[in-house]
C-alpha cells in the first residue's frame, strides 16, 4: 500500500496476483471487478491445492493399501504353514 501508493483494496489484489503468481497487474477497474479477480485468484488457488492434496492422499492410500494386503496374505500363508507344522508334531508325537 504504502510503496505503490494504492488504496487497501487495490493492495490486496496485487498481493493476491503475485501470491499466486498472476503478475502485479490489478485486475478490474471497478470495486467489483477487484472483488471478483480476488475471488477468483484465491479460488484457483484453493482449488489446485485441494486437486494436489486429493491425489497425493489417493496414491498414498494406494500405496498403503497393497502393502497392507501383501502383509495380510503372508500372514495367512504362515497361519497356514503353522497349521501344517502343528498336525506333523501332533502325528509325531502319537507314533
Amino acid at each position: 500500500m504504502v510503496v505503490e501508493d494504492k488504496n487497501p483494496l487495490d493492495a490486496f489484489v496485487m498481493t493476491s496476483n503475485a501470491f499466486t503468481s498472476n503478475g502485479y497487474v490489478v485486475l478490474g477497474q471497478s470495486i467489483a471487478g477487484k472483488i471478483n479477480s480476488i475471488i477468483l485468484v484465491w479460488s484457483g488457488f484453493i482449488l489446485s491445492g485441494v486437486g494436489s492434496a486429493t491425489l497425493t492422499l489417493t496414491l498414498l492410500i494406494n500405496h498403503y493399501n497393497s502393502k497392507f494386503n501383501r502383509m495380510e496374505k503372508t500372514i495367512k500363508e504362515n497361519n497356514k504353514k503353522l497349521k501344517t507344522l502343528e498336525k506333523l508334531i501332533k502325528e509325531q508325537n502319537k507314533q
